[in-house]
């Protein structure tokens, strides 16, 4: 099945040419698939970095001020841990009810 014709020397070409076959001449290929937009990407990962942000300014409030740091304190030693809570910040997100559901943990 003819597709094009040579540019230079008029050979009937088929579409898996990539150069003629009489006179070398390259084919020119047909433009490429347009590439899919992906333009949202860099805002799905701010706001996966603007949660964890607020996540940690809580976090550090909670730390920082004398009562919360108390509650904190009381809430992993009734979960059975001891020690300084500096050592240990991701127990706070485990300590939530929605965050230990989500991983299986009761």
């Amino acid at each position: 099945m003819v597709v094009s014709r040579c540019t230079r020397c008029g050979t009937d070409l088929q579409a898996a040419f990539r150069f003629c076959p009489s006179c070398g001449q390259a084919v020119p290929s047909a433009a490429p698939a347009p590439m899919p937009s992906l333009r949202w990407l860099p805002f799905v990962f701010a706001a996966g970095a603007v949660f964890w942000l607020i996540e940690l300014v809580q976090f550090a409030a909670v730390v920082a001020a004398p009562a919360g740091r108390e509650q904190l304190e009381d809430a992993l030693r009734q979960a059975g841990l001891t020690g300084d809570i500096t050592t240990i910040p991701i127990l706070v997100v485990l300590l939530r009810r929605n965050t230990r559901l989500a991983y299986g943990i009761h």
